[in-house]
């Protein structure tokens, strides 16, 4: 499957969806709104020779309770921490970016 597949392309300037949010597969609850963008930028330094690490350009998912200094929420499923800011990345989203790798969003945790 390809990414094309997965995440539509805008139309008329509206991002549509992934595909993988609907209610097929309800496990995602947010989805990186920055993740094209940065698979993208390190779909560029691959092209340029530029690897960051064995993971470069891989897509991940977190499970909610886990932080990620993005513009995703770390709610952990609860409506008492909606809104609520991280101070950084949890230690294994961190090493993961490091490596390459790319957080594509946030999934239920059960």
């Amino acid at each position: 499957m390809a990414l094309s597949d997965l995440y539509p392309a805008p139309r008329n300037g509206v991002q549509l969806r992934p595909k993988c949010t609907d209610s097929d597969y309800s496990a995602v609850l947010e989805v990186n709104p920055d993740f094209i963008e940065i698979a993208a930028s390190l779909d560029v330094e691959r092209a340029a020779g530029k690897v960051r690490g064995p993971l470069h350009g891989i897509p991940f998912m977190v499970k909610d309770n886990i932080a990620s200094k993005d513009k995703m929420q770390t709610t952990a499923g609860s409506w008492a921490l909606q809104g609520s800011v991280v101070p950084r990345d949890a230690k294994v989203v961190a090493q993961l970016r490091t490596a390459g790798a790319v957080l594509f969003g946030k999934a239920t945790l059960s």
